[in-house]
């Protein structure tokens, strides 16, 4: 039987997400990993980054479920995050803080002006996590950098697992590519791994280069920025903010929010409408 479902489609520097309401949603659990790659492929569905499953908890507050474009579903996603914001306040205009039950807890993301149809908001991704042995189980209590297959990194969780490679400067983007897919199709991470290739510009701008598990080399990254700017103030403690140069965004400000780390973010909605799949065919079509 063909299902048709409203979806909305944010994109945050580039990163995009299909947002849908997880209480009318109607697709079976049993199929939800098939119908988030078909819905998700840049060719024969509508493509995106992931998709947002929101819902409304019993106490009325919104829960909030990510999955990456391979189906398969992650804890966190700073960009997914402020989409769902977003599509929440474009139903709510007064709504100007909205906080987001996750996996790993809630997460607050504030509306910081609404112009020209984006959304410039402040949104909380978490503290950071050196010592998190279930992403990183071969973490032996050293206070330095890793090693894999000559790649040094550092691994952080913001809730989700990161490793942050630093490479010089003028070090050419080619090169940089090869590093993550190398590191990221590693067998010491168990969870999996978003990957980070950074080139330090100066003391508060960095160039930073994504790939993000479950979906490949994205445009931005909001949880991968954080950890670079985590690993950044670990080295320097002295550092407040830093700005990440993407290709898909003006720089990124990271921030410090208390003991938690927030990202500047950016979203807009791109479009919002019907679409239909077929369980049994996975026949797709707008």
């Amino acid at each position: 039987m063909t299902q048709t479902l409203s979806v909305l489609k944010t994109v945050s520097g580039g990163n995009d997400f299909l947002q849908i309401d997880g209480d009318v949603c109607g697709i079976s659990p049993e199929s939800f990993s098939l119908f988030v790659r078909s819905i998700c492929s840049r060719h024969n569905g509508l493509g995106a980054d992931g998709i947002v499953v929101r819902s409304k908890r019993p106490d009325g507050a919104t829960k909030f479920r990510i999955y990456n474009r391979d189906g398969n579903e992650a804890e966190l996603s700073g960009n997914g995050m402020a989409g769902c914001a977003a599509s929440l306040m474009l139903e709510n205009p007064n709504f100007r803080e909205i906080t987001l039950f996750t996996a790993v807890g809630p997460r607050t993301v504030t509306r910081l002006e609404c112009k020209s149809g984006k959304y410039f908001l402040l949104v909380e991704i978490g503290p950071p996590d050196f010592n998190n042995r279930n992403h990183f189980p071969f973490l032996d209590g050293r206070d330095a950098t890793y090693c894999y297959q000559d790649i040094p990194f550092t691994p952080v969780s913001v809730g989700n697992p990161h490793g942050v490679v630093i490479l010089p400067a003028d070090t050419q983007e080619d090169f940089c590519l090869q590093v993550a897919q190398r590191l990221q199709k590693a067998n010491i991470f168990p969870e999996g791994i978003n990957i980070e290739v950074v080139r330090l510009i100066d003391s508060e701008k960095v160039k930073a280069l994504f790939f993000e598990r479950g979906v490949g080399r994205t445009q931005t990254s909001s949880t991968g920025s954080a950890a670079v700017f985590a690993v950044l103030k670990k080295l320097n403690p002295e550092i407040n903010f830093i700005r990440i140069v993407t290709p898909g965004t003006h720089p990124l400000r990271i921030l410090s929010k208390g003991a938690s780390i927030a990202v500047e973010n950016t979203t807009k909605i791109v479009y919002k409408g019907e679409y239909a799949w077929n369980e049994k065919t996975d026949c797709l079509s707008v």
